[in-house]
C-alpha cells in the first residue's frame, strides 16, 4: 500500500508543476515566451480604448489544452469583456480586466491582469467665444467647452500669427502683443501629443483683432493724466475720441493733448480738476481703462534745482503733491501761504503777480543760491498747521544756452509772409508738381519768448532727392527771411532745423495735390426735444475733412456744403437743416412742429452730408416729451464749443464777419430724463470763475464778456465784440472759464446745479518790439511814458511798420509805483533820474477795413531817463 500512495502523490506533483511552469513566469532565458494578455492574434494589448469603438479581443499568449480561462473587468460601468475576452469601452475611466485560469478540475491555477484607460471622444468642441477685440498688452482667457462634457480629449490652442496675438496652448490664455489681425483656433485632440492633421480631431476657431488702444493711464496733475499706448498715436487722438466720463457718465471737457517724443505717451488736459475719490473712465478706439482720481491736501513739496542767467528774472520751478504723488499745486496759495530762506545779498526772490510765479534773480555769476522753501498747510478739518519744506541750489551762469520748445510747422504754397492760423492750417504735404513751398515754424525760446523760423540758425534736409532747402542764413533773425522747400520726386523726408543747442524734424510728404479724403463729424448721434423749437434751439454738428494724407483741410478748398440729405426715418417734415457761416451743420426741429401731439413722429434719422463726394452720416433723434411733466429734477448746462479762438482775421472786410460768441443753455431734466424749458418757480443762477478765481457780481462778468440771462436760461459770451464808438475789435481774455449754474426753487432751495467750461486762447500774430536804447535823455521826448516807450523802443506788427502813434496802452513800474496795462498810463509823466521797466505794451492795430484790433506784447525791459 506504501508503494502505491507513494506512486499516485508523485504523478500528481509532476502534472502539476508542469502546468505551473507553463503560467509562472519563467527564468530570464524563458522570458520571451512569458505568458501575458495579448489582442487575439498575438499583437501587444492595446492599453487605450475608446468609448463607441467596436469591441477588442484580448486573449492570452499561451493556453493550454484542458484549462479553463474566464474573462472578468473591474468595473462593467466603464468596461464589459464577453466570456471570449472582447471588450467594449462603455464610459471614461480606468478599469482591469482579469483572466484567470483554472485546471480540468476546476482548481486556480494563475490569474493574468491588464489595466486598461478607457477614453471618450468628443463629437465638437466650441471656442465659447465670438470674434473680439484687445488692446495691445491686454489679454483674454479662451474656455473652449467639448461636447460631451466628460470627453477625455485634450484641448490644444494655437495662433496663426503669434507677431499679433500669443495663446497658451494648455490655458487658451490669448496675449495681444502687435497690432492686427490673428485666428486662433482650439482643437479637441486625443492626447496632446497627437497630430493635429487628424482627421478625428475636432476643431473652433474665433478671430481677434489687436489694436493700439490704452495700455495704462495714470493721474499726474489735478487735471491731467498720461494715457500710454503700445506705439505712436500722435496725430490720432483727439479730444473727440478721446472721452473721460466719471462715474455718473458726464463727459470731462479735453483742454489740450500733447504727446511725448515717441508719439506713445498723451498727455491729457482737462478744463476742469477731478474730484478726490471719484473713479473716471479714459475710453478710446474701443479700449477702456479706469483710475480713481486723487486730489488731496497737500503732503510735499519739491523745489526743483535750476540754472539761470544771472541778473534777470527767472521763474522758480515747484510744485505740491497730495499722498499719491499727485500734483495739487492748483490748490495751494502760494503767494501767501509759502515763504523762502536763502542768502538775500547773493539773491532776490519776488512774487510775480501778472504770472502768478516766484522769481529768482541771482546778482552775479557764477553763483551757487541754496534756497529752502517753507509751505505753511493749514488742515481745516483738524484745525492744525503743517510745515513742509523742499531746497534746492539755483545756479548763475552768465548767458543761457539757446533752446527752443512747443515747435509747431506748416507749409504753405503762399510765397510772402501769412498769418498762419495755427489751430486749423497746418500742412505737411507739398504737391509733387509744385515750384516751392514756405515752411513756416512758431515756438518758444529758453526764456518763453516766442520765435520763428526766420530765428533758427539753419536748415538742412535729410534727403536731398526727395527735397531741397533754401535759407539765407546771414538775415537769421531778420523778421520774414523765409525758408522754401523745393519738392525733387514723391516721397517723405525731414528738415532739420537748429535753433542753439536744439536741433528738430520736421516731416514732408511729397505727392500729388491733397484732395478730400475722408469726412467725420463731431458728434454722430443728436438729440431734438419737440420741448424746444427753432434754430435758436438747435444743435450744430462740426465737420473734420482730411486729405490724403491725413492732413485736416479747410471746407474753402473744396465746393460749399451741401444740405444734409434725409436717408431714413419719419421724421423728415419736422426736422430742418441749415449751413451756418462757419461750415458747421445745425439741425433744428421747425417752429410749426405740432409739440401736442403724443407720439408725433419721433424716432432716428439719418442724414447723410456730402463734401467732394466724400460722405459722413448723422443720427437725429426726436424725442416727443411729456409736457405736463415739467417739473425739473437736475440741470444740463451746455456750450456750443468747449473752446473758442480769438484770433481775428484782419482781412474781412466786414467787421461783423470777425465776431464771435459762445452760447450756454441750461436745460431743466425732468423725471423722464428728457429736457423741458424752465418751469414756473424755477430759478437758475449762474456764476463764473476765470482761471479759478470766481468774479465777483455781474458787472464782473460783463467785463469778461459774459451775459447771462437767467429768464431765458442761457448765458452769451462775447469772445469777439466791436465798440461802435472807439472802432476797436475787443478780444476776451485768455484762460480757462468755468460757468455754473444753480437751480433753485421758489423757496431758494437748491435742486440741482450743473459746470461747464470753456478754454479762450488767442493765436493772433504777435508784434514784434526791440529796444533801441536803455537810456533816454529827457529832452528826446515829451516827458510822457508814450513818449519814452516810443523814443526807446521801435515794433511792427507782421509787415506793417509802427510807431508811438499806435500805442494804446502800457504796463510799467517807475521806482515803486505800478501802473496798470490801460490807455491812460501812456500820459504818466516821467522825470529825469527814474528808472522805468516796460513790463507790457497794447498796440493798436489798423485792418484797413474801417476797424482796429488791439495786440499785446510783454517787453519786460528797463529803461533809464538821464538829463
Amino acid at each position: 500500500m506504501r508503494k502505491n500512495f507513494f506512486k499516485k502523490k508523485l504523478a500528481t506533483t509532476v502534472a502539476l508543476a508542469m502546468v505551473v511552469a507553463s503560467l509562472t513566469v519563467p527564468s530570464s532565458a524563458q522570458a520571451a515566451v512569458a505568458t501575458k494578455i495579448v489582442k487575439q492574434g498575438g499583437a501587444a494589448a492595446p492599453t487605450v480604448l475608446y468609448v463607441g469603438d467596436k469591441g477588442t479581443d484580448y486573449g492570452l499568449s499561451k493556453t493550454f489544452k484542458g484549462n479553463t480561462y474566464a474573462w472578468t473587468t473591474s468595473n462593467s460601468a466603464i468596461a464589459t469583456i464577453s466570456k471570449a475576452g472582447v471588450v467594449t469601452a462603455k464610459a471614461p475611466g480606468t478599469v482591469t480586466i482579469k483572466c484567470t485560469a483554472r485546471d480540468s478540475k476546476g482548481k486556480w491555477l494563475k490569474a493574468f491582469t491588464q489595466k486598461l484607460t478607457i477614453n471618450l471622444r468628443a463629437t465638437s468642441i466650441d471656442v465659447n467665444a465670438e470674434d473680439f477685440e484687445l488692446a495691445m498688452g491686454e489679454s483674454k482667457d479662451l474656455n473652449a467647452v467639448k461636447t460631451p462634457a466628460k470627453s477625455t480629449d485634450a484641448v490644444r490652442y494655437y495662433s496663426d500669427n503669434t507677431a499679433v496675438a500669443t495663446v497658451d496652448a494648455k490655458t487658451g490664455v490669448v496675449k495681444a502683443v502687435g497690432v492686427g489681425e490673428a485666428t486662433i483656433t482650439v482643437y479637441s485632440k486625443a492626447t496632446y501629443k497627437s497630430a493635429t492633421a487628424s482627421k478625428y480631431n475636432k476643431t473652433d476657431s474665433v478671430k481677434v483683432t489687436v489694436k493700439d488702444g490704452i495700455q495704462a493711464v495714470k493721474q499726474t496733475v489735478s487735471n491731467a493724466l498720461e494715457v500710454t499706448f503700445a506705439t505712436d498715436q500722435s496725430g490720432k487722438v483727439t479730444d473727440s475720441n478721446l472721452v473721460i466720463t466719471d462715474a455718473d457718465g458726464v463727459k470731462q471737457t479735453i483742454d489740450d493733448i500733447s504727446f511725448s517724443s515717441d508719439g506713445k505717451t498723451a498727455t491729457v488736459k482737462t478744463y476742469l480738476d477731478f474730484e478726490d475719490g471719484v473713479v473716471y473712465k479714459v475710453a478710446y478706439d474701443n479700449t477702456e481703462k479706469s483710475f480713481t482720481a486723487s486730489v488731496g491736501a497737500p503732503t510735499s513739496v519739491v523745489l526743483k534745482a535750476k540754472t539761470v542767467q544771472y541778473d534777470k528774472a527767472t521763474d522758480l520751478d515747484y510744485a505740491a503733491y497730495d499722498k499719491n504723488g499727485v500734483d495739487v499745486s492748483s490748490k495751494v496759495d502760494w503767494e501767501d501761504d509759502v515763504d523762502f530762506d536763502y542768502e538775500d545779498s547773493d539773491a532776490e526772490i519776488e512774487w510775480n503777480s501778472d504770472d502768478s510765479v516766484y522769481e529768482i534773480t541771482v546778482f552775479d555769476y557764477p553763483k551757487s543760491v541754496d534756497v529752502e522753501m517753507t509751505y505753511d498747510y493749514y488742515d481745516e478739518d483738524k484745525n492744525d498747521n503743517t510745515e513742509f519744506t523742499s531746497k534746492a541750489t539755483i545756479k548763475s551762469v552768465e548767458e543761457l544756452a539757446s533752446t527752443a520748445s512747443n515747435l509747431e510747422y506748416t507749409l504753405s504754397d503762399d510765397d510772402s509772409y501769412t498769418d498762419i492760423d495755427w489751430e486749423d492750417d497746418l500742412n505737411s504735404t507739398i504737391p509733387a508738381d509744385a515750384d516751392s513751398y514756405r515752411l513756416f515754424i512758431k515756438g518758444e525760446n529758453q526764456d518763453g519768448d516766442d520765435i520763428y523760423e526766420w530765428n533758427f540758425d539753419k536748415f538742412v534736409s535729410t534727403n536731398d532727392d526727395i527735397i531741397t532747402v533754401s535759407y539765407d542764413q546771414d538775415d537769421k533773425d531778420v523778421k520774414g527771411n523765409p525758408v522754401y522747400v523745393y519738392p525733387v520726386k514723391a516721397g517723405t523726408a525731414y528738415i532739420k532745423a537748429t535753433y542753439g543747442d536744439t536741433s528738430k524734424t520736421f516731416k514732408v510728404v511729397v505727392g500729388d495735390e491733397p484732395e478730400a479724403k475722408s469726412i467725420s463729424v463731431d458728434d454722430s448721434t443728436i438729440e431734438l426735444y419737440d420741448s424746444f423749437l427753432g434754430d435758436e434751439n438747435g444743435t450744430e454738428v462740426e465737420l473734420t475733412v482730411k486729405d490724403q494724407y491725413g492732413n485736416e483741410v479747410n471746407y474753402d478748398d473744396f465746393d460749399d456744403i451741401e444740405e444734409p440729405e434725409h436717408r431714413s426715418g419719419s421724421s423728415a417734415d419736422i426736422i430742418s437743416t441749415r449751413i451756418t457761416d462757419d461750415n458747421k451743420v445745425l439741425f433744428y426741429l421747425s417752429d410749426d412742429c405740432d409739440k401736442n401731439v403724443k407720439g408725433m413722429k419721433e424716432g432716428n434719422n439719418t442724414y447723410r452730408i456730402d463734401i467732394a463726394g466724400k460722405t459722413a452720416s448723422v443720427t437725429v433723434k426726436v424725442v416727443d416729451v411729456n409736457m405736463a411733466n415739467d417739473t425739473v429734477k437736475r440741470v444740463e448746462l451746455i456750450g456750443a464749443d468747449t473752446s473758442k479762438d480769438v484770433k481775428v482775421d484782419t482781412s474781412k472786410t466786414d467787421v461783423d464777419d470777425v465776431l464771435k460768441d459762445v452760447k450756454f443753455t441750461v436745460y431743466g431734466i425732468n423725471s423722464d430724463g428728457d429736457r423741458i424749458p424752465m418751469a414756473a418757480g424755477t430759478n437758475y443762477e449762474f456764476s463764473l470763475t476765470l482761471d479759478g478765481d470766481k468774479l465777483a457780481n455781474s458787472a464782473k462778468y460783463a467785463e469778461k464778456g459774459f451775459a447771462f440771462n437767467s429768464a431765458a436760461n442761457v448765458a452769451t459770451f462775447a469772445a469777439v465784440s466791436y465798440n461802435d464808438e472807439t472802432g476797436v475789435v475787443s478780444q476776451a481774455a485768455v484762460g480757462t472759464y468755468k460757468i455754473k449754474v444753480v437751480a433753485k426753487t421758489a423757496g431758494g432751495s437748491t435742486i440741482d446745479d450743473a459746470t461747464t467750461s470753456l478754454k479762450v486762447t488767442n493765436t493772433q500774430s504777435a508784434a514784434s518790439v526791440s529796444q533801441d536804447k536803455t537810456t533816454v535823455d529827457v529832452n528826446d521826448f515829451d516827458g510822457t511814458i508814450k513818449g519814452l516807450i516810443g523814443e526807446a523802443f521801435s515794433f511792427d506788427y507782421k509787415d506793417m511798420d509802427l510807431d508811438e502813434d499806435d500805442l494804446y496802452s502800457a504796463q510799467v513800474v517807475i521806482g515803486n509805483t505800478k501802473y496798470d496795462n490801460e490807455p491812460d498810463t501812456l500820459a504818466e509823466d516821467v522825470a529825469a533820474g527814474k528808472s522805468v521797466q516796460v513790463k507790457k505794451i497794447t498796440l493798436k492795430i489798423n485792418s484797413g477795413n474801417g476797424y482796429s484790433i488791439l495786440v499785446d506784447k510783454d517787453v519786460n525791459k528797463n529803461v533809464k531817463v538821464t538829463d
